[in-house]
């Protein structure tokens, strides 16, 4: 089974008078564990304050949820694609976005143009999950990060190597005076990787 056919979505209606919230859950499943996000919502945020800066910045609206991490590491962090749409002033406003999060944090801040508004609906989709070792894309594909990295490297170091094989060519059976300063760039450069000579 792959992970898109293992998580629910989550989707939350909301109407001006009343909250009626779906009970399911987002279910993460990970390498070592899983992730479970519960309780979305639209905080439409606290009015602006003149007075005081700080209280204005911190009731920004956001998306908020409560992150379950029954993993081993606290280092994920998980990319949610989300669908809002509020009214403000009766005026119905549509917004989409991509946003990343460490598994410990459950607020993803919104524009400010939707502060004080009510929501009417929200849904929220996987997109990815990532740590230091590894990435799990929407469709459960797994990729090995220092895998990707150490191939990465190799392929980066074979091209280093074919660049430098070129430069001793060009550049061996040449008098040091008669180096231009590129060439010379670029032995001293192959000579710190180790990779000029025959």
């Amino acid at each position: 089974m792959n992970l898109i056919s293992r998580i629910v979505p989550v989707v939350i209606l909301l109407s001006r008078f009343s909250i009626a919230q779906d009970s399911r859950d987002m279910v993460i499943p990970l390498i070592e564990g899983r992730v479970i996000i519960k309780n979305l919502r639209f905080d439409p945020g606290t009015p602006p304050n003149p007075n005081n800066a700080l209280a204005t910045a911190l009731g920004r609206p956001a998306i908020a949820a409560t992150f379950v991490n029954e993993t081993m590491s606290a280092k994920w962090s998980i990319t949610l694609d989300f669908e809002l749409e509020v009214v403000c002033s009766g005026r119905l406003l549509k917004w989409s976005g991509s946003h990343s999060t460490p598994i410990n944090d459950g607020r993803f801040a919104v524009d400010d143009v939707f502060r004080g508004c009510s929501s009417k609906k929200l849904v929220a989709r996987f997109a990815e999950a990532k740590n230091d070792l590894w990435r799990i894309d929407k469709d459960g594909n797994k990729t090995d990060l220092i895998a990707e990295r150490k191939k990465r490297e190799a392929e980066e170091t074979a091209l280093h190597r074919s660049a430098c094989r070129d430069v001793y060519a060009a550049t061996s059976e040449k008098k040091v005076g008669d180096l231009t300063v590129r060439e010379t760039e670029q032995m001293t450069n192959c000579q710190l990787r180790g990779l000029y000579g025959p």
